[in-house]
């Protein structure tokens, strides 16, 4: 009589046993990925999102920490001193010391001139959980800029009803576009701001 093939047993059993090991593997590098990823937090104004694995330019220590530049694109020497001319994400952040700062049209002003020279820009670019305003600037350069404002409202005990500006902008060329548009918007959906007390 013939022996009936156990299931547990020969090729089936090795293929679900190997396919166990390989989702094994892969939750466990997925797992310590997610561990790894640093979150940047600036609990004085108010923001914080996860560290990209991009090059940065930092703020000086010794002074209140406003935000950062993101390097994008190949390593050049002297990038941090020179940022005229690079591809970056760039983030920023103040209390709001004027009254053209405390709307967002103003805000975004700030960054596009007046009368505004910014175009609109593309599609959903937004802070997360706040009302933002954006605009797409092309520069003498030939760089693009975008800039995407929020805002928070005024701070308790502040002795002027003013709030905190932030402000993230991409650089970039016609060339590399699509490309850091595409890292832009994941940045984004990572952005948190909140009134700071």
């Amino acid at each position: 009589m013939p022996k009936q093939r156990n299931w547990r047993e020969g090729r089936p059993a090795r293929f679900w046993s190997i396919l166990a090991t390989c989702l094994s593997l892969i939750l466990s590098a997925t797992v310590a990925e997610a561990a790894t990823v640093k979150v940047y937090r600036n609990r004085d104004l108010g923001m914080s999102f996860p560290m990209p694995r991009q090059r940065m330019c930092l703020a000086d220590p010794r002074m209140l920490d406003h935000g950062m530049d993101i390097l994008l694109g190949p390593e050049r020497p002297g990038e941090c001193d020179d940022l005229s001319v690079g591809r970056m994400i760039g983030v920023s952040a103040f209390f709001s010391a004027t009254d053209d700062e405390v709307t967002l049209d103003g805000l975004l002003r700030l960054y596009c001139g007046a009368p505004p020279a910014c175009q609109p820009a593309p599609a959903g670019l937004k802070v997360p959980g706040r009302r933002s305003l954006s605009g797409l600037m092309h520069r003498p350069n030939g760089q693009i800029a975008i800039f995407v404002v929020a805002q928070t409202g005024a701070i308790a005990g502040q002795v002027e009803p003013h709030g905190v500006g932030y402000s993230f902008g991409l650089d970039t060329t016609p060339e590399h576009m699509d490309e850091d548009l595409a890292t832009f918007r994941r940045f984004l959906k990572g952005v948190r701001v909140w009134r700071p007390d």
